[in-house]
């Protein structure tokens, strides 16, 4: 998900609410200064939509990073994105592991937009009102530390796994010189060629097409995004 950006936000472009909501910035109240002679810290000023695209809120406000004077569930994480991106985090939506309360229950994280999270118990019975459950949702890496959810909050949610390579993450390839010792990825795995030959083919063929590796450790990243990427 792209992270929440202040500028396009202003434009008029709907980003995502920690709760699974949607936010609009209508308008910037960055010009009108209080009695301190200091800008009001929640100065951008727009509307909420729920799951459905119903309203949920008909006014709300968030400061330039996007925390709310709302309850911290209706902090902005990031963009929505256009219908193409949309429609590719869907498909990721789908291969996700989906939510398991009991699971979640017995200490398993969640995925709640991005960030990790976890149902730590239920608490509907300290409640007047019991036709709908509650629980107790804590962000380890966030500036809340918990939250009461109702169960409706934890439908757009899934089962945290950990992030896959990246391939911006991953080591270059690079071109031996001659007499350069390389690794290579293989049907067997990785093997080495002690000596890079510029008069071998295969060699020659190897390092145009970015197959070589400075180290086993190198090749092995590599071999290990690939296998991820068969999943």
């Amino acid at each position: 998900m792209k992270e929440f950006n202040l500028e396009e936000a202003i434009n008029g472009k709907a980003f995502y609410l920690k709760n699974g909501y949607r936010g609009v910035i209508k308008y910037c109240v960055d010009d009108i200064l209080i009695s301190e002679d200091i800008t009001p810290r929640f100065a951008y000023i727009g509307y909420v939509l729920d799951n459905r695209g119903f309203l949920n809120l008909s006014k709300a406000a968030w400061d330039e990073n996007g925390i709310t004077n709302e309850p911290r569930s209706y902090d902005a994480v990031g963009m929505v994105e256009d219908m193409l991106e949309q429609n590719t985090e869907e498909k990721m939506k789908m291969k996700m592991k989906p939510f398991d309360l009991k699971a979640a229950l017995n200490g398993e994280p969640v995925n709640a937009n991005g960030q990790k999270c976890y149902v730590v118990r239920e608490v509907t019975e300290l409640f007047d009102d019991k036709s709908l459950r509650r629980f107790v949702v804590v962000f380890p890496d966030s500036f809340t530390d918990a939250e009461v959810w109702d169960e409706y909050d934890l439908n757009d949610i899934r089962m945290w796994e950990e992030p896959k390579i990246s391939i911006e993450d991953l080591p270059k390839p690079f071109k031996p010189k001659s007499g350069d010792k390389y690794y290579y990825i293989n049907e067997d795995g990785i093997s080495i060629v002690r000596c890079y030959d510029e008069d071998d083919d295969s060699d020659v063929g190897m390092a145009e097409n970015a197959q070589c590796y400075r180290t086993r450790e190198d090749a092995q990243k590599w071999l290990d995004f690939m296998k991820s990427m068969m999943e």
